[in-house]
């Protein structure tokens, strides 16, 4: 148990120092050593634990993304429950449970997303909103219809780099960021005035 809660301690350490670097330097110009050094601990240690930076980089991403992916579990059937019977609007409490998990984990997720982070960590993102929306759809033997106007694909972008790419984003960037129930409050009004239009669930 001690030794859990150490290496969890050290991981800790590494992730934090990642995230400073990261917004320093950019991903891509920082090394093994930079990151040791900032988090005082030893290159033994660093390898224990992660094989290089990219092995790092990875498993940070990973549990983003398992944080993310457990609430949306929870949220999308209900989203989807409510939308079969004639409503959009994503339950309110659980909008609010998304938001308060990417503040918990507000610089990481900004560096990230930077410039200088991971370019292909908002696809990961997305993929991950996409693939649960369909994975639940099919689960409920539904199937989506989408404006002819607009090709499928398109329709997805659109919503998806809104919401991440806009809306959460501008929001954890901002020096005082509004409250998660603040943002739940524009991202239902967003959900009520674009997507209702363009997405049915049969």
């Amino acid at each position: 148990m001690a030794n859990d809660k150490r290496a969890a301690q050290t991981e800790h350490k590494i992730e934090e120092a990642l995230t400073v670097l990261i917004n320093q330097k950019g991903f891509n110009n920082i090394s093994v050593t930079d990151i040791t050094r900032e988090a005082k601990i030893s290159r033994g240690t660093f390898y224990i634990h992660y094989l290089d930076k990219v092995d790092l980089l990875n498993h940070v991403e990973d549990n983003l993304l398992q944080k993310l992916q457990k609430i949306l579990e929870e949220v999308i059937p209900r989203a989807i429950e409510q939308q079969r019977d004639g409503a959009w609007e994503v339950p309110y409490k659980a909008v609010i449970s998304t938001l308060n998990q990417f503040l918990v984990d507000r610089e990481l997720i900004i560096a990230l997303l930077s410039t200088r982070g991971d370019p292909a960590f908002l696809t990961r993102v997305k993929d991950l909103f996409s693939q649960e929306i369909h994975r639940d759809i099919n689960s409920y033997q539904g199937t989506i219809s989408y404006d002819n106007n607009i090709p499928p694909d398109y329709i997805e972008e659109i919503v998806l780099n809104a919401l991440m790419g806009g809306i959460v984003l501008h929001w954890l960037s901002k020096d005082q960021p509004e409250s998660p129930d603040e943002v739940a409050q524009i991202i239902m009004y967003y959900c009520e005035t674009a997507p209702k239009e363009w997405i049915t669930i049969d």
